[in-house]
């Protein structure tokens, strides 16, 4: 196994137990304690501290040398020169508000910028990840797929090609309050 795939197999893990702790707290019902941190639409609930608390004890074990920096505050140093980047719950006011579009993100960077990525969505059980050498794939209950430009999937050992063609075209997305 590559340290690309090892690393991967760790976000994965990280970004799927903090789906399903979420999930839970979802089934529970509404969150009790949220917060605002630098405006007030821009939230944070327990749901979000719980979950990145989880995925950093994970990393703990699994990656004690790494570095550390989650989106709701927690940021440590670490040895090995790999410092991983989450986003405990990505979508915290849709979370709040009941709405099923919100996922966990989990990465890990180097010197040289990001080596994996894993984005889970437990409400649709989507799982996307990409390597910095490799494809980004989809996994879902439809079976996997490999993902190119636009969306599309790109067969085996078909070379994908983003020229400007595809961004013309691209989809950006983004919420302001």
């Amino acid at each position: 196994m590559s340290e690309a795939d090892a690393l991967l197999e760790v976000a994965v893990e990280a970004a799927r137990m903090a789906g399903a702790l979420l999930g839970e707290r979802v089934r529970r019902g509404a969150e009790r304690e949220v917060m605002s941190k630098s405006t007030p639409t821009d939230l944070v609930s327990e749901a979000d501290v719980a979950a990145e608390r989880a995925i950093r004890e994970l990393l703990l074990r699994r990656r004690p040398h790494d570095g550390f920096v989650g989106e709701e505050g927690g940021r440590e140093g670490g040895d090995s020169g790999l410092s991983w980047v989450v986003d405990p719950l990505d979508g915290t006011i849709n979370f709040l508000f009941g709405i099923p579009q919100w996922c966990v993100s989990v990465a890990v960077r180097d010197g040289q910028g990001t080596v994996v990525g894993a984005v889970y969505d437990p409400n649709r059980d989507e799982l996307f990840t990409a390597t910095r050498e490799g494809p980004a794939r989809l996994v879902g209950p439809g079976g996997a797929v490999k993902l190119g430009p636009s969306g599309a999937s790109v067969q085996a050992g078909e070379q994908a090609s983003f020229g400007h063609q595809e961004l013309a075209t691209a989809m950006v997305a983004t919420g302001l309050a």
